[in-house]
């Protein structure tokens, strides 16, 4: 009686632990032990190392709208993480972020102050109202200068796998001192200019406008190793023909930190020459890196070409020529975009013409990651034949897929070794020119390359058209949106560039939709049997409407006989009807179990195990210790 009496005191007392355990962890919301799969909770080393190293004091202003977003769950519950992740950077940030949780309500100072910051309200309902769910973060003012500000006009849900890596660019774009510093080299005419052979002046290509006009521009010379020191990120487009101590200083550049943007191309259509001169060797339209891409761990023929039946545009030779699809002028969508990267995450469609393909060599100690990449119907073709063979119809003859994909734009990173060992090329110096530091042997490189560079050019990406006398480019594909989100994140530090989208933070009900999988399978085959016996009774029906199709038949009974056939019929569709309303009973009965033994788990399972194996610890340790 004593050890009964005992047991059930024991189970009240875990139970009421339990209750109050729960309680206690949602009161608590600072705790740090992260359970969740994916450590969704948990930052990344790289943000570690960048808050651990903040110099800065930083305020940061979280505006959400609690009272009208109360009939939105799913924002809210987003807006929650947001929360978490932030009051997380907060707490590894020795003291030099502080955070605010603003509710910007109608007619408020909180709304004004969002208004004012440059946040995105979002329509919330059909009555009008908007909601606010962003960030405004401001540094404290110096003794001579005053505070810098940056923001997040909004939260977006569809880049929740982002939401670190934007938080902490946020944070390390307030740590900089100055602005990213971004140097163009290229040996295309991609600045305006005049074109001799047509006769008119010619623009600069928009994509590289737009990058003038986000960044801070140089045009350094690859020769000489001082004009490379100053920059954050180069841009380094057709690189053809370079000297070996520009090679040299390449090299050099990249292993000392710099970040390195490079478009090469196996047969760049902008250098072609209109008007070839007879008897003269053709133009070389291609364009490397010499060694430095093997000693990347780069593979890359300049001989080769992708050639893809699956993503082939289809263009039009001529006005009077008939479109027709060619399969060295790709159209690659959102199969071929690497989604955890985040420079490739948001990309819809991008254009590429007579592009390379890119692989990782075998012995590479960096890492190679596609951004973006081939159909498994793809295969290479030799680059001459491109530029000999003009019909789309005769390139495509004899293509057979090689059952891979191939990468058209590449990210490589990690630890590399110099491709020039015995030191600076003397025999390319000058005799006034002497290498200004020793070789650095070996370093951690980032380096973004892309085989094409016609990518670039406004012909595969963006339609210019005059509006009121003012030119207006109108872009119907990705490549802008590839330069500059490269060039954006490669002007981030080292550690921002390491991150990687993040497990999401919503999570799917698996096992529902599996089940919704499963019955809307067996919905669609009965529908598909309910078509097909359609279709066989209109047959009939209509075979009994023809004279003599029934021999011996009068013309009093075919009446009769398309009455019963019609009974028949309605009869058969009522019961696949009913079949059909079964299969979706049994779907939500499937369902409506699966939640309830989901709540079962939730709530009975974990206090019960805790209290089988508190009420088994009490009896063992109170059961008599027997003496042999």
């Amino acid at each position: 009686m004593r050890d009964r009496r005992f047991a059930s005191f024991l189970l009240v007392l875990v139970i009421s632990a339990t209750l109050a355990l729960a309680l206690l962890m949602g009161a608590l919301r600072g705790g740090r032990i992260d359970l969740t799969q994916g450590h969704i909770y948990t930052l990344t080393p790289a943000t570690a190392q960048l808050l651990a190293g903040m110099k800065t004091n930083i305020s940061l202003k979280l505006y959400f709208s609690e009272q009208l977003s109360a009939g939105m769950p799913d924002v809210r519950n987003y807006a929650q993480h947001v929360r978490d992740t932030l009051e997380e950077m907060v707490a590894q940030a020795n003291g030099h972020l502080r955070l605010q949780v603003l509710d910007p309500a109608p007619f408020s100072e909180a709304e004004d102050a969002a208004t004012a910051a440059g946040l995105q309200a979002v329509p919330a309902n059909a009555s009008g109202d908007s909601i606010y769910l962003g960030l405004a973060a401001r540094t404290s003012p110096g003794k001579n200068a005053a505070g810098k500000e940056a923001t997040i006009s909004f939260f977006q849900p569809d880049r929740e796998q982002f939401l670190e890596y934007e938080l902490a660019k946020l944070i390390a774009a307030l740590e900089r001192n100055q602005a990213p510093i971004v140097g163009l080299v290229s040996s295309l005419p991609v600045d305006p200019h005049f074109d001799v052979a047509a006769g008119r002046a010619v623009g600069g290509w928009i994509a590289l406008a737009q990058l003038q006009q986000s960044f801070v521009m140089r045009q350094p010379h690859l020769d000489d190793a001082t004009s490379l020191r100053e920059l954050d990120v180069l841009v380094l487009i057709h690189p053809q023909h370079l000297s070996a101590l520009a090679l040299f200083n390449l090299d050099q550049f990249v292993l000392r930190g710099g970040k390195l943007l490079v478009f090469v191309d196996p047969n760049a259509d902008s250098q072609a020459n209109p008007n070839p001169q007879p008897g003269l060797p053709p133009l070389d339209q291609s364009s490397d890196l010499g060694p430095l891409l093997a000693a990347w761990g780069v593979a890359y023929d300049k001989r080769q070409v992708v050639a893809d039946a699956h993503y082939a545009l289809t263009v039009s030779l001529s006005d009077r020529a008939m479109p027709v699809r060619h399969v060295g002028m790709l159209g690659i969508d959102s199969e071929g975009f690497d989604h955890g990267d985040v420079v490739s995450a948001q990309l819809k469609q991008m254009n590429f013409a007579s592009t390379g393909a890119l692989a990782p060599l075998s012995n590479a100690k960096t890492t190679f990651t596609p951004l973006v990449s081939s159909s498994f119907t793809a295969a290479l073709l030799d680059a001459e034949r491109f530029r000999v063979v003009l019909d789309p119809n005769t390139l495509a003859q004899g293509l057979l897929p090689a059952g891979k994909r191939y990468a058209l734009a590449a990210r490589i990173t990690g630890p590399a070794r110099t491709a020039f060992p015995n030191g600076s090329p003397t025999a390319a110096l000058g005799t006034n020119k002497t290498a200004s530091s020793p070789t650095l042997q070996r370093g951690n490189i980032s380096v973004v390359v892309a085989a094409d560079t016609d990518l670039l050019t406004d012909l595969l990406w963006v339609q210019v058209q005059p509006f009121f006398g003012q030119p207006v480019a109108t872009p119907f594909a990705s490549n802008g949106d590839f330069l500059l989100n490269t060039v954006d994140h490669l002007t981030g530090s080292t550690a921002l560039i390491s991150l990687r989208g993040r497990a999401p933070f919503q999570r799917p009900f698996v096992r529902v939709e599996a089940l919704l999988r499963r019955a809307d399978e067996r919905t669609k085959q009965e529908e598909r049997r309910l078509e097909a016996q359609l279709q066989e009774t209109e047959t009939r029906l209509a075979a009994l409407q023809r004279d003599g199709t029934t021999p011996g038949a009068s013309a009093a009974a075919l009446p009769q006989a398309q009455r019963k056939e019609l009974m028949r019929f309605s009869q058969r569709k009522l019961s696949i009807r009913k079949a059909l309303r079964q299969v979706n009973r049994d779907l939500s009965m499937d369902i409506e179990r699966l939640g309830t033994l989901l709540k079962l788990i939730n709530i009975f399972a974990m206090p019960a195990l805790l209290t089988v194996f508190g009420v088994g610890w009490a009896l063992r340790r109170r059961s008599p210790i027997r003496v042999s």
